[in-house]
């Protein structure tokens, strides 16, 4: 039989028995386990994770592991995770189910190993999170967040009875240890950088922070209400007691990741991770062979071209009076950043604007040779109208 085993310059991929092996060449690091799937009881509501602490958490087993049935540059692993099949607060975990984990793993173009996860939700009151490894010892990562990167700090954990004066308090809230996520999170340590990027999925958090630091992102929370009380993070109720069956996510569940590694500029990463996170839409016309064309654009152009990684393109857009094009813009870092913008447009001249897009003949400029230096202060917001 062919080795189950995906290769490129960056990676060098493998499975057996349900477990996935990931090299990175460069660096040579290399995770014997780098897919896990981890499952905890949930006694909260659509608000807040509620701690079971007294039970759980329980690790998928892998059961097998083969190339994908129709496409050949794609592996399958399969995982079954047998956890109670519902949580009662005052009779715990009631039966057992098994989640039938199935994950589709090929190399991305975007310097990462992607991985298709699906499985079909079959328990109730629980959390399920897919765990990657990052090489790293650290408390902190940097999450995508609107108009920067964010550093998130995993705080020192409490409970209710740690930090009892803070439980009993309003509103009796505890730190999370979750964070919030928008396409990746980028963990650093080690002369390297970690990456796990992700298609709508925005809960993150870091395991063992002290040790060999995890991530782990969360795929599902089913729970049955729209708010309880006396969770052990919160502990008043945030609204009302109304029943949420269609929270318990009883169907097919389908998350894509991208786990990357490697000594490669952070900015470098940000534009790997939101590749993925954002792929190009296209769609093919249908063949004419008898119609001649009248268009004269190209067969492939660009909108525009930024020539600094780290100046990053949040809109592009028709002016809302329909005369000329809308850019904004923003520096992701903490420096301030000079960036040429080559338009991929025509344009004879440029201005500041705003939300509400006034253009401002007092401060138009030329545009020259299809291009604009700007200049970034420490992460500035451009606004921009060009006609």
């Amino acid at each position: 039989d062919q080795p189950l085993v995906l290769e490129n310059e960056a990676y060098r991929v493998s499975a057996e028995d349900g477990r996935l092996r990931i090299r990175e060449k460069a660096t040579g690091l290399t995770f014997e386990n780098a897919l896990r799937f981890e499952y905890q009881l949930d006694a909260g509501d659509t608000y807040s994770f509620g701690p079971v602490p007294e039970h759980g958490p329980w690790w998928a087993e892998g059961v097998d592991a083969a190339w994908h049935p129709e496409r050949p540059d794609t592996l399958r692993l399969r995982h079954d995770l047998t956890v109670p099949a519902a949580y009662d607060r005052e009779e715990g975990p009631q039966g057992t189910t098994t989640l039938a984990i199935t994950t589709d793993v090929r190399l991305s173009p975007h310097r990462a190993v992607a991985l298709a996860i699906r499985y079909t939700n079959t328990a109730e009151d629980g959390r399920l999170r897919a765990v990657l490894p990052t090489g790293a010892t650290t408390r902190t990562a940097l999450t995508d967040a609107p108009f920067r990167l964010a550093e998130r700090t995993k705080p020192p954990l409490r409970t209710p009875e740690s930090a009892p004066e803070r439980y009993a308090g309003y509103p009796g809230e505890l730190d999370y240890p979750t964070h919030h996520q928008g396409d990746f999170v980028i963990v650093e340590g080690n002369g390297h950088r970690t990456w796990v990027a992700n298609r709508g999925l925005p809960e993150v958090e870091l395991l063992d922070p002290d040790g060999d630091t995890h991530v782990a992102v969360t795929l599902h929370r089913a729970v049955g209400w729209l708010s309880v009380e006396g969770g052990r993070i919160r502990r008043c109720q945030a609204g009302p007691t109304v029943p949420t069956p269609g929270a318990q996510c009883q169907r097919p569940m389908r998350a894509e990741l991208a786990f990357g590694v490697g000594a490669l500029p952070r900015a470098t990463v940000v534009q790997h991770a939101r590749a993925f996170a954002h792929p190009a839409w296209a769609r093919e016309r249908p063949a004419l062979p008898h119609v001649e064309g009248a268009g004269d654009l190209p067969r492939t152009g660009s909108l525009l071209a930024i020539d600094n990684p780290n100046v990053l393109l949040a809109a592009c857009k028709p002016a809302d009076d329909d005369e000329g094009t809308l850019l904004r813009l923003y520096n992701a870092t903490g420096e301030p950043q000079d960036a040429t913008i080559q338009l991929g447009v025509p344009a004879d001249r440029w201005c500041p604007t705003d939300f509400h897009e006034p253009w401002d003949n007092a401060a138009a400029q030329p545009v020259d040779d299809q291009a604009l230096d700007l200049h970034f202060a420490p992460h500035q917001i451009q606004t921009l109208l060009i006609r």
